[in-house]
């Protein structure tokens, strides 16, 4: 839940009556995972018979007793300071003083009358964030009970050191971006801005099923409209897992991130109450890419799921430079890349031919590697066909379905060696092998593939 202004300071300040314990955390150092050193954490029992537990950058009151998953809170907390710094380009000496004051809350009717609930604060279902205050309802997971402060944390970051929050898609989509983590138990690690990997991952989380039902159902929201969101449009789930959609898609793009970095982190101060303008800007600034970026956008989304790599899956499309059907194409499939663009454009009731040649190698990586032709691999099957084999799509672009409010749900069809087919629809011809997202990483080579049209006899 995104800060709204108030004038208010934290009230959680009693008397101790006595000090817990003091827990000196060691981290082991890692090559993959972010982390602290030697972050110390203090766990003190309140007078009013709630705990307190502090590090260097977060004050956390609870009604939950201490454990060490608890306390662990605190030390997260203070090695998410480091990445949301590096994220949002914040120096160390500007943020190394800031401390946010959190409640982990069972019993919301008791932090209302002992006056840390004060009524600044307006009703919220899950979290919320005041400016130095952060509040969260206990989860029934403790990943999902981690996320929760990383995403207020990160509301607070981006209020407390850039001075606000933007525009509801870009800050509720960034801290469910920064929130998204893994964290190790065992090393006390944390890396943030991370796709889960499987359900077990992230318990609870439940984004990707939120885009799944909706793409299933056809109530999938356009891009458009994720970007209009309006400033009670997060009441409901779904608009956080479409603006973390949104946020993995320009972030993670080379060709949009700096854009969207420089639109929008340097300008949250100066457009505090006209936040949607960021937005307008940053559209304006994309305009001439516009038209393909709401294609690559509908690609993405058809192809999201556990353990999705933006570096191999996020597709590319120009369509100004796409061929009519009516002049033959060749283009190189790589193996280890989702939707790439066959460089032509259908209209409704063009008849192609479509014919492919190579070899790739499947899961190179894996102990047993798997070469495949065009046709796939017929011993394991993935969303219907063959792994391996070349398969294929086409994105609507005309402007009517541009405009639409919802995303269309793709249908892949088969190619195989060679396919003749009369597209029902115009838009960008896409192709790719098939496989999930998150086993493209370790395949080799490319697949020819010559699209020519078909005259009639």
């Amino acid at each position: 839940m995104r800060i709204q202004d108030a004038s208010a300071f934290f009230l959680a300040s009693r008397a101790h009556s006595s000090l817990l314990c003091i827990f000196a955390f060691l981290t082991a150092g890692s090559n993959s995972l972010v982390h602290a050193q030697s972050p110390v954490v203090i766990v003190e029992r309140l007078e009013n018979g709630l705990s307190q537990v502090s590090s260097q950058h977060l004050k956390l009151v609870t009604d939950l007793p201490v454990t060490p998953e608890i306390a662990d809170l605190c030390k997260m907390f203070d090695q998410a300071m480091l990445q949301w710094g590096e994220e949002f380009q914040v120096p160390r000496n500007a943020w190394i003083d800031g401390q946010a004051n959190a409640c982990l809350i069972v019993d919301r009717q008791r932090f209302a009358e002992l006056q840390y609930i004060t009524p600044d604060v307006p009703p919220f279902r899950e979290g919320y964030q005041l400016q130095d205050r952060l509040f969260m309802l206990e989860q029934p997971s403790a990943y999902y009970r981690r996320h929760l402060l990383l995403h207020e944390g990160t509301h607070w970051f981006l209020w407390r050191f850039l001075g606000g929050n933007g525009p509801p898609w870009f800050s509720e989509g960034m801290c469910e971006m920064m929130a998204t983590h893994q964290w190790s138990e065992q090393s006390g690690s944390l890396n943030m801005n991370w796709i889960p990997t499987d359900r077990e991952s992230a318990p609870m989380w439940g984004r990707f099923k939120m885009i799944r039902d909706a793409m299933a159902s056809g109530t999938a929201p356009s891009l458009e409209r994720i970007l209009q969101y309006s400033d009670t449009a997060h009441r409901t789930d779904e608009p956080y897992a479409w603006s973390w959609a949104a946020m993995i898609f320009f972030s993670r793009n080379s060709r949009y991130r700096d854009v969207l970095y420089e639109n929008f982190l340097p300008n949250l101060r100066s457009h505090v109450g006209s936040e949607h303008k960021l937005t307008l800007d940053f559209k304006d600034r994309l305009d001439k890419q516009w038209p393909s970026i709401q294609a690559e956008w509908t690609a993405y989304v058809n192809d999201l799921d556990y353990g999705f790599s933006p570096e191999h899956s996020l597709p590319a499309i120009d369509l100004n430079v796409l061929k009519p059907s009516s002049v033959q194409n060749e283009v190189a499939i790589e193996s280890n890349r989702g939707w790439q663009s066959s460089g032509i454009r259908l209209e409704q009731g063009d008849r192609v031919s479509i014919t492919a040649s190579g070899r790739v190698v499947v899961r190179e990586a894996s102990p047993h590697p798997w070469e495949s032709e065009p046709q796939g691999i017929s011993i394991q099957y993935y969303q219907g066909f063959p792994l391996g084999k070349l398969i294929a799509v086409v994105v609507p672009i005309d402007a009517p379905e541009q405009e639409s409010s919802n995303t269309v749900r793709l249908v892949p069809f088969a190619i195989g060696k060679k396919h003749e087919w009369t597209s029902n629809q115009s838009g960008v011809l896409l192709l790719k092998i098939n496989e999930p997202s998150s086993q493209l990483f370790d395949n080799a080579g490319e697949f020819t593939v010559l699209v020519a049209p078909v005259t009639s006899r």
